[in-house]
């Protein structure tokens, strides 16, 4: 691999072709230096040759020396330089990219990491990966990635072995655990699609059925970064996935201190399970239940002594209440949000006045009366104030995975096996890692989609051996000093 290295002297710049080599004899690299000449335009990689003077044995010059251009090194391309470089170094530099350096071939670690900064910096269809790439400074950073519709497709399926998955959560799991304190977020999620595979069957989601997968994701409560998936059949349902997802997590040496839950896993077989295996839990209590009638009944929310300011204009109502759960002592909070009730009421009264026909003004009162309330179930004792945002940390998993819910409609249409799914999944998993890793960096100043518009827009010049980086904006730099890198003015071209 060769690189120009530039030197000053006084007012002039001297251009040298360094070229590195393996040294035989010495068993070790070495360095040959060509002389390039004055340089005259470095962007461009023009340099003015000077040939040495010949004399003779008295000192006297024989010949006058020859002013030459050297061949200008041809520039070839330009192309979009900030976004890819930064992911490149993040995946490089963080511990899930060392793993992966370790199990995966080098050629196959290139398409990885092209495939993770495609889908992070663009997002769009798999089909047009190829067509990205080629304009991308990946293309020189990640040399010889398979990019083709065909080749992702059997790329997704190696990456979907069971064997690689297996061998990456044992080194991942604890890495990403070792500091752990508050516990596990358990999220289901329902993945409508059109996939011709076995595992996608019909079931429930959003008051529909719908061929799909149902995808489960364990999420550190202390950084929301991801931990763990599964997925199972659409038909299956999020209340017998947790006993599973407990015991995959055991295998990989990883203990559920505690677990955030949403409605969807609430069963008295759950609830023994985790009392069972000392988890502590948090769980909102699904209003079909009679408990959540037995929790709620002739319960009074005194407005001044249950208000609890959530945010700068946001108030809600939360009282607590012990109840026995399994004959073990459970706390019950229940919270009344006044905003959200009215909303509810107002739906709901303007479906009775439609319908004049069916009105119980004994039942409407009770179902109003109900609007806005909602239990949570807790296995300690919690601050009221805290109870609420310890809850809706859940919400921030649902909102890291909400680009992979729909995610399933960007697949190449090649997908028939369930080795190329089970590897797609795993892509949105390292994908929602990566994401949650740049949203962090960012620190609120951009949000992620904003950082990569930004940087896409700086560019690079690609010549034959050498790559110049073009001026950055304020911006730009900003960005990369949130994460703590510098912006090159030039790289080698391998």
């Amino acid at each position: 691999m060769s690189y120009i290295r530039y030197k000053k002297v006084g007012d002039r710049e001297y251009a040298y072709e360094i070229t590195a080599y393996w040294d035989k004899k010495k068993q070790h690299s070495k360095q040959h230096s060509k002389y390039l000449g004055i340089v005259l335009d470095k962007e461009a990689g023009i340099f003015q040759e000077v040939k040495r003077r010949k004399r003779d044995l008295n000192g006297k010059v024989i010949s006058n020396p020859k002013r030459v251009m050297a061949q200008p090194f041809k520039e070839r391309e330009i192309v979009s330089f900030g976004s890819g470089y930064l992911t490149k170094k993040l995946i490089d530099e963080d511990d899930v990219g060392k793993i992966f350096a370790d199990l995966l071939p080098h050629v196959k670690l290139k398409t990885l990491k092209s495939l993770l900064s495609y889908r992070l910096i663009n997002g769009s269809a798999m089909y047009l990966a190829n067509d990205w790439y080629e304009g991308d400074i990946s293309k020189h950073l990640f040399p010889g990635s398979s990019m083709s519709s065909q080749a992702i497709s059997n790329f997704l399926k190696e990456l979907g072995s069971e064997k690689l998955q297996k061998d990456f959560f044992r080194k991942y799991l604890p890495i990403a655990t070792k500091d752990s304190k508050e516990g596990l977020i358990v999220d289901g999620s329902s993945m409508p699609n059109e996939i011709n595979t076995p595992i996608n069957e019909f079931g429930y989601n959003s008051g529909s059925i719908d061929r799909q997968i149902k995808f489960m994701s364990v999420v550190s409560a202390d950084n929301n970064l991801p931990l763990y998936f599964r997925y199972n059949a659409g038909s299956i349902a999020d209340i017998s996935t947790l006993t599973n997802t407990i015991k995959e997590l055991k295998a990989h040496n990883t203990t559920a201190k505690a677990v955030l839950l949403d409605a969807g896993f609430y069963s008295n077989d759950n609830i023994e399970l985790l009392q069972k295996n000392k988890i502590n839990f948090i769980i909102r209590l699904p209003s079909g239940r009679k408990l959540f009638k037995e929790v709620i009944d002739n319960e009074k929310i005194d407005l001044a002594s249950n208000a609890v300011k959530v945010s700068k204009k946001r108030v809600v109502f939360i009282k607590e209440k012990e109840i026995k759960l399994n004959k073990k002592k459970t706390y019950a909070y229940i919270v009344l949000d006044p905003k959200k009730k009215a909303d509810l009421v107002n739906n709901y009264l303007s479906e009775k006045i439609d319908d004049k026909q069916d009105i119980d003004n004994e039942k409407i009162a009770k179902v109003i009366n109900q609007k806005g309330l909602f239990v949570i179930i807790s296995s300690k004792k919690q601050e009221t104030e805290n109870i609420l945002n310890l809850y809706y940390t859940r919400q921030k998993v649902e909102r890291m995975f909400a680009f992979s819910k729909s995610d399933l409609n960007l697949l190449p249409l090649r997908v028939h096996s369930e080795e190329t799914l089970r590897g797609h999944l795993f892509l949105l998993f390292l994908l929602s890692y990566f994401f949650m890793k740049i949203h962090q960096k960012l620190n609120k100043e951009f949000t992620v989609d904003q950082a990569f518009i930004i940087l896409s827009a700086q560019k690079a010049k690609i010549y034959e051996k050498q790559i110049f980086v073009q001026e950055a904006t304020k911006k730009q730099k900003q960005i990369f000093e949130l994460f703590g890198y510098d912006i090159p003015e030039e790289m080698a071209r391998g």
